[in-house]
């Protein structure tokens, strides 16, 4: 019995559910077939409605901006005109009462006349000679000149009074360097010894003997027994000490 009431429930189970699909299928179905009426009503609609037109403007240019005001005039100076003076009339020309004398021309046949002075000289002596001296005093000597001048024969050299010795150099001892150097400077009256330069050069030996020359004094060059600041060559012999 309970197989046979199981088999009737069962029955009745399946029977519901084949009705309940059958119809969710047909409201399905009703359901798509009424969105597809409605979208071709809704394109027809809008195919059957006039399109409207879209004009594109285009923008316009910005206006340029006002130019700026022209700057003032520039005033003008007013000149005042000077009043007009009058010209004063020229007084009239008068005739001269007396005549001039005739000038006369020198003749050539008579003698010039000779021209007498009675004016003499100051200080001056009768019978001497022009340019002399009075008293025999002799003329002074001339001034000494000014800054150093080029040593000559006709002056006495300086003569080394006092200063250091001159010596090797490290580097031109190691390299036996000999020769001579000549170096000019300057010998001012009190002695002293400035702006060496070198004229003849020795290697390793120019910076040294510049030195021990600018240390040293000297008895000033002289001419005439009158001190002068010169500009005279020192000739130096080097020699390796032995």
């Amino acid at each position: 019995m309970f197989d046979e009431v199981t088999k009737r429930e069962g029955g009745k189970r399946a029977a519901k559910r084949g009705v309940w699909i059958l119809g969710s299928s047909a409201a399905q179905t009703a359901l798509v077939v009424g969105l597809v009426a409605a979208s071709t009503a809704l394109a027809k609609k809008a195919a059957d409605e006039k399109l409207v037109e879209v004009k594109f403007l285009k923008q316009a240019a910005p206006t340029p901006p006002a130019p700026p005001p022209p700057p003032p005039a520039p005033k003008r100076k007013v000149v005042q005109q000077k009043p007009k003076t009058e010209q004063k009339p020229r007084p009239a020309m008068m005739q001269p009462k007396e005549m001039p004398q005739e000038l006369k021309l020198p003749d050539p046949n008579e003698p010039p006349e000779e021209e007498s002075s009675d004016e003499g000289v100051e200080g001056g002596v009768v019978g001497g000679v022009v340019g002399g001296m009075t008293g025999g005093s002799a003329a002074p000597p001339p001034p000494p000149p000014r800054g150093p001048v080029e040593f000559n024969a006709t002056m006495t050299p300086p003569a080394l009074l006092a200063g250091p010795p001159l010596e090797y150099t490290q580097q031109a001892l190691e390299r036996e360097i000999e020769g001579t150097m000549m170096v000019k400077c300057i010998v001012r009256v009190d002695g002293t010894v400035h702006d060496c330069r070198v004229l003849k050069s020795v290697p390793y030996m120019d910076r040294a003997v510049v030195s021990v020359l600018e240390r040293r004094r000297y008895k000033p060059a002289t001419q005439g027994g009158q001190a002068l600041d010169v500009e005279y060559t020192f000739t130096i012999k080097l020699k390796l000490p032995q």
